[in-house]
């Protein structure tokens, strides 16, 4: 069997088309950024085109402008797309929202369709976001356009099976009325082998959060937490690993609060961070994602 992936950007793809590749699974990936993963080039289809047309608003480090221009350029890799020619293949498996052009090549074939679910279902995606601005910051708006929106909710209609990474993905999916069979509880893993025990206990409280700061993300309750440990343990360290995204406005006066401005923060470059942190967490990934983590606790890694 061989599987087609795609997705404009790359998410997680290039990981899970290096895992096909091992097994000889593989007929091509398609996305616009880095070949990270080693993938033979003959499998590794780059839109140059986006990349390109991205690249100044990647080098600004302006998550908001990043944004705007992903979705903005989103025309760009649908040209692409359609002029790229079909490898030979048994599945198509594409990002929720960046899948609607696979799935119309390939509806009257035999082929099986899958749409990766980054994210829970677009009525409940869009649905938390714009209630947590209207209530942090009235007057903003969700900045993924409504039309990208309506792309998910075509794509999940097209789907032969919808690939959920946590309980709540796939319970989103089910409350807005996807069939049961149609989800499949995929979770992240967890490579194990970055994280090392550490030796010594930690003598100063550090918290790491590592994702983009924003009100999806949660930080309007994490910010006034901290502030309460604060009161309690004036020593404590927050640092949040990420960039700052336009909804978010408000400001942390109390603790030492750290922002990366670097778009890609690479694991080699974080571990000096976690290993002295009491406590570290991921908002950006799933529940079943954060029980692997919990489960290195004991051990030591983490």
């Amino acid at each position: 069997m061989q599987i087609l992936l795609g997705s404009c950007g790359a998410w997680y793809l290039r990981n899970t088309a290096k895992a096909f590749e091992e097994r000889g699974a593989l007929a091509e990936l398609w996305c616009s950024d880095k070949n990270r993963t080693g993938i033979a080039p003959g499998r590794y289809r780059r839109c140059w085109p986006f990349h390109l047309a991205m690249m100044p608003f990647y080098l600004s480090q302006k998550d908001h402008w990043i944004e705007h221009a992903f979705y903005a350029f989103l025309p760009v890799w649908k040209l692409w797309l359609k002029r790229q020619k079909l490898p030979d293949c048994q599945v198509v498996q594409a990002i929720m929202g960046y899948g609607s052009e696979f799935l119309d090549r390939v509806k009257d074939r035999r082929v099986l369709k899958v749409v990766d679910c980054q994210n829970s279902h677009p009525t409940t995606y869009y649905g938390y976001w714009q209630r947590e601005c209207d209530i942090w910051n009235p007057g903003e708006k969700v900045p993924i356009p409504r039309s990208m929106f309506a792309r998910m909710n075509r794509e999940l209609q097209l789907a032969d099976l919808l690939l959920c990474p946590s309980v709540f993905v796939r319970d989103t999916m089910l409350l807005n009325g996807i069939p049961e069979e149609k989800c499949v509880l995929v979770p992240f893993g967890v490579d194990i082998s970055i994280f090392k025990p550490r030796q010594n206990v930690p003598k100063v409280p550090r918290f790491i959060n590592i994702g983009g700061i924003g009100l999806r993300k949660g930080h309007q309750y994490l910010f006034r937490a901290f502030h309460e440990v604060k009161k309690r343990i004036p020593e404590a360290e927050l640092i949040c690993v990420g960039l700052y995204k336009h909804d978010i406005a408000m400001s942390v006066e109390d603790g030492k609060v750290l922002f990366d401005t670097k778009r890609a923060f690479h694991i080699r470059n974080w571990r000096s961070f976690y290993r002295p942190a009491p406590l570290w967490f991921c908002h950006r990934w799933k529940r079943d994602l954060r029980a692997s983590f919990l489960s290195l606790w004991p051990q030591g890694y983490l």
